[in-house]
This record gives C-alpha cells, structure tokens and sequence, in this order.
C-alpha cells in the first residue's frame, strides 16, 4: 500500500473503489459521538432536469432527507446524492439503484468518477492547527488523514505507511467509535511526542493517561469531519483535494487494473480480426454470385456450385463468422496466473 500512497502523491492519480464502509476498509461508529453535526456543504450542479422540484420533493418524502444535486447521466436515468451518497432512480422516482454505472466502452467507473468530484476537499481551507504533524524524509508530499485510535483499518494502514518517506502526514483524531476513543484521542493528542503515542496506540502499546480537562481540539476536529462528510475512518486527503476512504487492498486493485488493460488489448485484436475476416467473406461471396450470374464454363460453374452448396443446405462457409486470432493472443492471456 506504502507504493500506491507514493504514487498518488506524486501523480494525484487515484482509482477508488465503489461500495459499503466495510468493503471499503472503514470503520463506521455505530452511533456518532456527541458532535454539532453541520450541514453537508453545496455541490456543484450538473445538468438540469426536468421537473426538478417534484423529483426533490419525492426524493424528501421517500428518503426522509433533501438531495444535495439532482442531474440528468448520459444513460438515461437521474444522478442523486442523498448523505453524500450517489443513487439512480427513474424521472417518476419509482425505482432506484445503487451501485457502480461503469461506461463498457472506455471501461471507466462513472460512479466512482463522481464521487470524486462530490467530495473533493479544498485542501488549503483545512485546519491543519488541529492535526498533529509527522515529516519524514523532505517531506515533500503531503496527506491528511482522519483517524480513531480503535480502528482496526486505521492499524493497517499504519503498517503499511511505515515504509513512506519523503512525506509529511497530517492526523486529525476523529473518535467517532466510542467513548474510549475519544479518550485515547485525548491521551495521544497531551502527550509529549503525538507522533510516538500515536504509534503506541496504533501498535497495542499503552499511552499514559492525562487528566480530562486537558485542553485538545477534539471538538473542532469532530465538527470539521462532520462538515466534510468524513462517515469512518481511514480516511486520506490529498494535496489535490482528493479523498480516499479506507485502507483498500492495494495488490488486488493493481491486479485488476493489468487486468482492464489485457481485456482492452484482447477485444481490439479480436475487432481487428473480425474486421478482416469480414473483408474476406465479402470478397468470396462476391466472386461466387459472379461466377453463378455470368455462367461460365461447366467446370467453374461446379466449382461456384459447390462453393455455394454449404448455404443451399442452411450449413455455413467454413471461413463465416470465424474469429481466428494470433496464437496465445487470448488464451494465452486469460491462462496468465495473476502476480
């Protein structure tokens, strides 16, 4: 993961993947701790829709809450965003669906596209006061992360943020799983070196308690995530104001994309092919209604009459509607063990 995290902050070049908190790699609380829960901010409409309104008012009714945009998608359905979260439903609001709309032809995550666009962060705008800071190396690049010191994800990117450098990591505390969370937070956040309590925590060693009235910007810190949309933690901002939520596995993800590009190369070879076999099934069926229609010699027209025999009886050419790639082209490919 340590690879990734390096390469987005270099390139901001993120591919996230759309689902529940825990297909995510989050940890979601069960019920917020006591926080001033702001309202989400505005997001930038897209296209506009047709009876609009209505389509607010039924959404209200039926989801017991306001949608952020509505806007029209190229597939014919309606984008709407309700808690931060994306939704398709029908002009009549009748059906709904939920999940990923990825566009066949460019095999791009329109979804998980918008998403992006949605919770982009203005990164200059954070109040970076409230975090603690931790330079490695230069520390050259940056990222923000919201953390809970009992989140099990937030130990596993831990681990796999050690092997970074060249970075400065930015950690808002955001104990939003429990009590005990808040208190740890409160611990990690009055000690002498955060940096070395939060890796403490982080690895199941025990941080001296402090006294409760220990100033701390936990507060703050729960009403930014709040106003954000932060919903569990890991979460990661980057200096591009990219977000990505949870602590994903990074190797099944690069596979996948190998993947995408083998099927890609695979489906333009076989375009490629069934275009030139076209051109030669044209040719052949042209040669053999000539040789019929002009009535040449006996013995040519025996060989046309056999040429053509195969259709007469229903059967086809061999050479119709045959794929015929380079060897290994495709089998070769899908036969490949994934790295």
């Amino acid at each position: 993961m340590s690879k990734l995290l390096s390469a987005i902050l270099s390139s901001t070049a993120i591919a996230l993947a759309a689902g529940g908190a825990q297909a995510q790699g989050m940890d979601v609380p069960q019920k917020p701790v006591a926080a001033a829960a702001a309202a989400a901010p505005a997001l930038p409409a897209g296209g506009a829709v047709a009876g609009e309104d209505q389509i607010r008012i039924k959404l209200e009714q039926r989801f017991g809450r306001a949608p952020t945009t509505v806007q029209r998608t190229p597939f014919g359905l309606i984008e709407v965003v309700v808690g931060g979260e994306i939704y398709y439903v029908d002009p009549q609001v009748n059906y709904m669906l939920s999940g990923k709309v990825v566009d066949l032809r460019t095999q791009e995550d329109l979804t998980e596209k918008r998403r992006m666009d949605i919770t982009r962060v203005d990164f200059k705008s954070l109040p970076l006061d409230l975090a603690f800071k931790e330079v490695r190396g230069k520390g050259e690049r940056v990222v923000v992360t919201f953390q809970d010191p009992n989140c099990g994800y937030c130990r596993h990117l831990h681990d796999s943020m050690k092997a970074m450098d060249n970075v400065t990591i930015y950690t808002f505390l955001y104990p939003i799983l429990s009590q005990d969370s808040f208190d740890k937070s409160r611990d990690v956040w009055c000690s002498k070196d955060r940096t070395a309590a939060w890796a403490d925590t982080m690895e199941g060693r025990t941080v001296p308690t402090t006294a409760a009235e220990c100033p701390n910007p936990l507060q703050k810190t729960l009403e930014l995530g709040q106003k954000l949309g932060v919903n569990g933690t890991p979460t990661l901002v980057f200096a591009d104001g990219r977000r990505l939520p949870g602590a994903y596995p990074i190797k099944r993800r690069r596979r996948s994309k190998r993947r995408r590009e083998r099927a890609r190369a695979d489906r333009a070879r076989i375009d490629q092919v069934r275009v030139e076999n076209s051109a030669s099934q044209l040719r052949f069926r042209s040669r053999a209604r000539l040789t019929t229609a002009l009535r040449v010699s006996s013995s040519d027209a025996s060989t046309a009459d056999q040429r053509l025999r195969p259709h007469a009886l229903g059967h086809r050419h061999p050479r119709e509607h045959r794929v015929v790639l380079p060897a290994g082209a495709v089998a070769g490919v899908r036969a490949r063990s994934p790295k």
